[in-house]
């Protein structure tokens, strides 16, 4: 059985890949690609963190208040920049700048979670916890995986 760390770890690295994905359909957009992307990316990415909300930062508010206050306050800042970036989106005006900082945010979020909040929840984790991850990795996955195999594979082709 794969540990939550590495199952989460590979879920960053699916959204990161649908983020790129976002930022190539940005530059020349099919019509229709952008807002399908958007929708995949911001659907995984907003259940991820309801995910870790709901199963992994109980586990260590009490023991690290320091470490729970900060991954609350990254959620928060990512979702403000998903809410501007989709109606930037809807508008038509989104711009790559806009793409890159949540590109650079996200980066620095998932390093921080793969080394820091992973590690110390993963101890803590009961059956149930675990088999809810699972879960979710496991939907999402399957519901993402074709899109994100065709568009990682057309964007190392453009690349």
């Amino acid at each position: 059985m794969n540990s939550v760390a590495a199952q989460l770890t590979k879920d960053h690295q699916e959204l990161h890949a649908l983020l790129l994905c976002l930022a190539q359909d940005a530059k020349a957009p099919l019509p229709g690609t952008l807002e399908a992307t958007w929708t995949t990316f911001e659907k995984r990415l907003l259940g991820h963190m309801e995910t870790e909300e709901r199963c992994l930062l109980p586990l260590i508010e009490v023991s690290d208040p320091a470490e729970f206050k900060r991954v609350r306050t990254e959620h928060a800042r990512i979702r403000g920049l998903l809410t501007e970036l989709g109606v930037a989106i809807e508008l038509h005006t989104v711009r790559e700048a806009n793409i890159s900082e949540l590109i650079e945010l996200l980066e620095a979020h998932a390093k921080h979670e793969n080394t820091t909040l992973y590690h110390l929840a993963e101890s803590k984790l009961s059956a149930q916890s675990y088999a809810g991850i699972a879960r979710f990795i496991k939907h999402g996955v399957v519901a993402a995986t074709a899109a994100v195999s065709g568009k990682v594979a057309s964007v190392k082709r453009h690349s």
